[in-house]
């Protein structure tokens, strides 16, 4: 479960409260929504509070978690290779907690919808590749955009075709 972030603080900005550090332009004060690098020269000892309690997915204090997953269980990303491309898909990158289930789910039809599609119009799968890790894990695999090149079939296939 996800923490609900933090309110905010409401800073004034251009105030006689704000230090010569800051770069704001003179005038008037008026009141700024905060973000944590405008906590910066004001409460460093907040925004680190904060960056620590909230790390976003894909920094180094979330990856340092380990395999386990929300539960706690050890959990799986894992890619499945199509063994023909259906439109621009050629993979489909996942994670679970219990591979051996999310497979069958995958073969029947009932798993990600990518997947169903591709059994409805008759191609099949190969579990091509798994990774010990959670789900930020498989997020930041797909945000990479790279599915052929962690493919060992992809990179077979690409090796004979040279």
């Amino acid at each position: 479960m996800i923490p609900a972030p933090l309110p905010l603080p409401v800073l004034t900005v251009g105030g006689p409260a704000w230090s010569s550090q800051c770069r704001a332009t003179p005038g008037p004060a008026r009141p700024v929504r905060s973000s944590l690098a405008a906590l910066g020269p004001v409460l460093p000892s907040l925004r680190d509070a904060l960056r620590a309690a909230f790390p976003v997915p894909g920094t180094p204090a979330r990856r340092g978690r380990g395999p386990a997953g929300p539960t706690g269980r050890a959990a799986a990303s894992s890619q499945l290779h199509f063994t023909e491309p259906y439109r621009h898909a050629r993979h489909y990158m996942g994670w679970t907690e219990n591979l051996p289930a999310r497979l069958a789910l995958h073969t029947e039809g009932r798993g990600a919808r990518l997947v169903e599609v591709v059994i409805g119009h008759g191609i099949g799968f190969v579990l091509a590749r798994t990774w010990e890790g959670d789900r930020f894990l498989e997020r930041a695999l797909k945000r990479r955009r790279m599915a052929p090149r962690y493919c060992p079939i992809c990179r077979e296939q690409r090796r004979r075709d040279r």
